[in-house]
């Protein structure tokens, strides 16, 4: 298992591609290391046991929830909320 708990991003843009680095405890290197942006699945990239990068989807204006997961479908409880904007 994993805890997640630090999230650090600059501004998430519109057109997605901004780089979330996302640093915790005990990350595992498989296929299925994920991040979830509201209902948007993208494949996370394993940097280390404590870090790892995604890459955010283009996504509407607004608020979304950011959750993790070691295995693409049992993600973190805790969401961190972010802002895409124009």
């Amino acid at each position: 298992a994993h805890a997640s708990k630090t999230f650090f991003s600059v501004v998430f843009l519109c057109r997605g591609g901004t780089a979330l680095h996302v640093y915790g405890l005990k990350f595992t290197n498989t296929q299925d290391l994920s991040c979830k942006f509201g209902n948007m699945h993208v494949r996370a990239t394993f940097v280390s046991r404590q870090e790892i990068l995604c890459l955010t989807p283009s996504h509407a204006h607004g608020g979304v929830a950011v959750h993790v997961a070691t295995n693409g479908r049992d993600f973190t409880m805790n969401a961190l909320h972010f802002n895409f904007l124009s």
